[in-house]
């Protein structure tokens, strides 16, 4: 048995071998238990596993390899399990979804060796063994097929593309960004997980996590058009870059560069008509050379569409001005820049565009020992912190969301440590708001950010 990553491989949404700690009763309940995997509560039958077990765990909103379910039986549909006599919970999309049993949230699944070595046509010692060997390892392939990957509904392949996107099937495309000169946010991994990598005594910076899609701006370099006699100068005679070159603004979202290409014979007219385009024609004018801004997009589409159902962050989908935009990240020359900084720009764009900036929405600035003197940093400090956190009324977490006019629950925050020599951040997410973004899973609601998955 061999264990790897995807090239697409997501820390959020991937298997992982852990070893079972302790579990707790459930009230009124006498054939299930809870117990903690990476931070988050799962809900298991009593007898299923016992201390110090090792197991595999699938996170919630993943895709499990639909022979593994096929099986092992269990699949809720009876003709797909291999013993038609047997059933399960699994839909046919193989989905690991949110639930609460006895009341208690239980997110993702635990599956044994047993399971394991049934998919994989090995002996339950032979995976037992291989993985005591790899406790703590994290993978979505399982001897090179992919086990696991994040769920999104299907929709279909045109539906959510921009007018802009369309036009730029059916033209002539010239590359305007150089390469290494643009760089994607990184994976905002989840705090459950990696609460370990927080100290008692690390200044961290917690702000509001904000329900939208993420927008990438930034005022760089780039080829533009150039005739041939002057690139074949250039190329074979000064040995100069064969494209004339000049700073431009490109714009991307999460994972997908909007203006990578332009049309040929349209020089510079590059913007789209899309919620990215239309901040990029805002910005261009307010973002210096070589820097690039990270930020949230809130609210509608230039046409009215919802960015992210119910959470309108104070828009409306009818006035000329449908979104707002929060910075979160800054970097010069590929250099990060500290919150305050970010903080200053934004406040400097709230001088020009008023109320469309949401200032960044810090809420608290210190270290974890200081919000919680009551807790012994040497007794279970780091999952007494967690479940402070998780239940933290000054954050409002668990509570709606005051910054929208329509009742949804906040998202959660976001947690970053100040001066850490590697740029990462992490998320906890609000209980009441996983499982309402699960039940629009569940009804097919394909949101702008979930669209990307099938870039």
């Amino acid at each position: 048995m061999k264990i790897s990553k995807n090239e697409h491989f997501k820390e959020e949404y991937c298997a992982s071998i852990v070893r079972i700690g302790e579990t707790f009763p459930i009230e009124n309940k006498d054939r299930i238990v809870k117990t903690l995997v990476n931070g988050v509560s799962i809900v298991i039958g009593k007898d299923s596993f016992k201390l110090g077990d090792v197991a595999v765990y699938v996170s919630n909103e993943c895709t499990i390899h639909e022979l593994f379910l096929h099986l092992n039986n269990m699949y809720a549909d009876r003709e797909l399990n291999i013993d038609t006599e047997k059933t399960g919970y699994f839909n046919n999309k193989g989905r690991v979804r949110c639930i609460k049993l006895g009341g208690v949230p239980s997110y993702g699944i635990l599956l044994d060796a047993g399971s394991i070595a049934m998919f994989v046509n090995e002996s339950i010692e032979d995976v037992k063994h291989f993985l005591e060997n790899h406790v703590g390892e994290d993978f979505d392939e399982i001897n090179g097929e992919r086990f696991c990957q994040v769920y999104v509904p299907k929709r279909n392949e045109n539906m959510n593309l921009s007018k802009s996107e369309k036009r730029q099937k059916k033209l002539a495309r010239f590359k305007m960004l150089i390469d290494n000169t643009f760089h994607f946010h990184y994976d905002t991994q989840s705090l459950e997980k990696n609460i370990r990598s927080i100290n008692p005594d690390d200044l961290v910076d917690i702000s509001v996590k904000l329900h939208g899609t993420s927008g990438i701006f930034a005022n760089i370099l780039t080829n533009i058009p150039t005739n041939w006699f002057k690139r074949m100068w250039r190329k074979y005679i000064t040995h100069k870059h064969e494209f004339d070159q000049k700073y431009n603004i490109v714009y991307s979202s999460r994972k997908v560069i909007k203006n990578e290409y332009i049309n040929k014979n349209q020089n510079g007219g590059y913007y789209s008509d899309d919620v990215w385009g239309y901040w990029a024609k805002k910005l261009e004018k307010f973002i210096p050379q070589d820097f690039c801004i990270y930020g949230e997009i809130v609210g509608y589409t230039p046409n009215g569409q919802v960015i992210q159902k119910g959470y309108d962050y104070g828009c409306d989908n009818v006035s000329n001005e449908k979104s707002k935009l929060m910075i979160y990240r800054i970097t010069q020359n590929g250099k990060e820049l500290e919150i305050s900084d970010v903080i200053r720009f934004g406040s400097h764009l709230k001088k020009y565009l008023g109320d469309l900036i949401i200032e960044y929405p810090l809420l608290y600035h210190g270290t974890l020992a200081s919000l919680y003197p009551e807790l012994d940093v040497k007794d279970h400090w780091h999952e007494n912190i967690l479940e402070a956190l998780k239940n933290e009324k000054k954050f409002l977490m668990e509570e709606l969301e005051p910054m929208c006019n329509n009742k949804v629950p906040r998202e959660g925050f976001v947690l970053r440590k100040c001066n850490d020599v590697i740029p990462e951040a992490w998320k906890l997410k609000c209980n009441s708001f996983k499982f309402r973004e699960a039940k629009l899973i569940d009804s097919g609601e394909v949101d702008i950010e979930m669209t990307e998955a099938y870039s």
